[in-house]
């Protein structure tokens, strides 16, 4: 199937872009940030093309391609619209991506539908998304997106009773890696959003009931969420998936709790969702993120897709990013990290204990306020720590500061 091409974006936006890819990343990251979308303009196949004809270091960008997760839709425009045009080795190694990943993909779906169907007959509702969902819908295609667990939503009343069909199908619970009683599962519940649990074949399986831990403090209510819910047709099953306006806050969301630090993936499952729905509710999503608190994580992130991926933007929402001349600053820090293979010790710090990025990305005082104060939320950790019973429970906002001191001390030492 061959990349889909689209009417050309204006000259302004063509230099802005050229400006920043080649003066900042070079022709490699240029070409890869040109193929990893579904539809190309022509004036973009031309770029291509040109890059292409050039001394390219083929060894850097399967790296980044693969480091930014990103492989197999590289591969696949590579493959289908530049094969003339790609170096004998590396067009095998396209075909070696694209086949092993359709392979993978497709053993998943049926491993996601026999779970979801595990559920059901136990009365859980569930919902999966991103991984093979946002591949089939946003992407049209399964094996285009690179992925290692599935992400399923479930009512956070029904996590204990998912939790032991998952263990009864033998899997094996690895977070939190320790036992917690019935009162610390039920702090941790309202504290955090997630289990993981990992069988012996190297399956990862992520049982959510939150969009992120409280810490975070971004209420997207996940009540509101299951109101809004869609479907898609996976293997012939139709199953429930987000509504797209709510899956599209949902990866802004997680790009900023992530300061979209090797994020490529993440701007093309913005880029491609927006691409796939012309008819998204853009004033709804946009009031919703704004009574949130999270209208400028969101901006930032439509902001990345458009400006670095082509992603088409209406003008309210454009204007609504030049009104606020944080989302510029944010997207420049971005550009700066985007590619980085490594990070400073103390920048690893800054991104565990407490980042500027998430700060400065928060509009509204009360949200920058939370989010200074939940570095001292106690964690399932500090039960590991040191474990108290219950009525001593107060004296882990004791105990959490020494272990954050200890966390932050250690990686300093020689």
């Amino acid at each position: 199937m061959p990349v889909r091409q689209c009417r050309a974006s204006s000259p302004n936006k063509n230099r802005r872009m050229e400006n920043i890819q080649i003066g900042r990343w070079g022709p490699e990251i240029e070409l890869l940030l040109s193929c990893v979308r579904t539809r190309m303009d022509p004036p973009l196949v031309d770029r291509a093309t040109t890059l292409l004809a050039g001394d390219l270091d083929w060894d850097l960008l399967i790296r980044t391609a693969r480091r930014q997760g990103v492989a197999p839709l590289f591969a696949w425009t590579l493959q289908s619209t530049f094969s003339h045009l790609v170096p004998a080795a590396y067009l095998a190694q396209c075909r070696q991506v694209l086949q092993a990943r359709a392979k993978r993909n497709l053993s998943l779906v049926g491993e996601l539908l026999g779970l979801l169907k595990l559920f059901e007959a136990h009365g859980v509702q569930a919902v999966p998304f991103k991984g093979l969902v946002l591949a089939a819908v946003a992407y049209g295609n399964v094996a285009l997106r690179a992925f290692g667990d599935l992400d399923i939503l479930v009512h956070k009343r029904d996590v204990p009773k998912a939790r032991r069909l998952l263990v009864g199908r033998g899997f094996r619970q690895l977070k939190p890696s320790l036992a917690l009683s019935d009162e610390q599962e039920a702090l941790y519940l309202d504290l955090t959003h997630e289990y993981a649990f990992g069988r012996e074949d190297g399956l990862l399986v992520e049982v959510q009931w939150d969009f992120s831990a409280r810490s975070f403090s971004f209420p997207l209510a996940p009540e509101g969420v299951w109101r809004r819910l869609a479907t898609v047709s996976l293997a012939g099953m139709t199953v429930p998936r987000f509504a797209p306006e709510d899956e599209l806050l949902i990866l802004c969301i997680d790009g900023a709790k992530m300061c979209w630090k090797n994020s490529l993936k993440r701007l093309c499952d913005v880029a491609a969702l927006i691409r796939s729905h012309p008819g998204l509710h853009w004033n709804a999503m946009t009031a919703r993120a704004h009574r949130l608190g999270g209208e400028r994580m969101l901006l930032l992130g439509l902001w990345l897709a458009h400006d670095l991926l082509g992603a088409p933007l209406p003008d309210d929402v454009l204007r609504s990013i030049q009104a606020d001349p944080k989302v510029q600053q944010l997207a420049m820090k971005v550009y700066k990290r985007l590619f980085a293979k490594t990070d400073s010790p103390l920048g690893l710090i800054e991104e565990q204990l407490f980042s500027l990025f998430h700060l400065q990305a928060r509009e509204r005082v009360r949200d920058k306020l939370r989010y200074c104060l939940r570095a001292m939320i106690p964690t399932a950790k500090d039960w590991a720590y040191l474990p108290l019973p219950r009525y001593l429970a107060p004296l882990y906002y004791l105990i959490r500061p020494v272990r954050l001191a200890q966390h932050v001390v250690r990686p300093l030492l020689p």
